[in-house]
């Protein structure tokens, strides 16, 4: 399965990211700023332990120590997408898991995924993926792949 996130427009990228949250890094030599690995590592984990929050460009930037316009550009050099964008990706991956692994309602997951109501889940998984998150969730849920499981565990 491709992620939302993995496809950020260069052609030469490493990833950061295993599975279907990826992240990616371009691998060749690029003009301009870059995030050091570490610093990639942990935006990484703290834009996956606060998707359901307001993530804005001055947090994110302190989180690995730069300002904000040089963190912007270097983001962008580094993953080939902007930090919008590479939000919104997330959110949207992490509300399919969701939908995937659950029977929660579509307003509770937009809630969980940060976003603002139901209707903006809608709006951007359908400008994203060409389907709204119930069409979406009708062709791929499994409810018995759930109950399995929750029965084993």
């Amino acid at each position: 399965m491709n992620s939302l996130i993995n496809s950020g427009g260069h052609s030469n990228h490493e990833s950061l990211r295993s599975g279907a949250n990826r992240i990616t890094v371009a691998s060749h030599a690029a003009v301009g700023p870059r995030l050091a690995s570490g610093q990639a590592g942990r935006l990484r984990q703290y834009i996956d332990a606060n998707l359901s929050q307001r993530l804005d460009l001055e947090t994110l930037a302190r989180t690995v120590h730069l300002s904000k316009s040089h963190f912007a550009r270097a983001f962008k050099q580094t993953f080939g997408i902007t930090v919008h964008d590479c939000i919104v990706r997330a959110r949207l991956e992490r509300a399919r898991q969701l939908m995937l692994n659950s029977s929660e309602k579509l307003s509770d997951i937009a809630a969980s995924c940060g976003l603002s109501d139901q209707s903006h889940l809608t709006r951007l998984f359908r400008r994203r993926l060409g389907a709204t998150p119930a069409a979406w969730r009708r062709s791929h849920f499994k409810p018995a792949a759930i109950q399995r499981t929750s029965a084993s565990a």
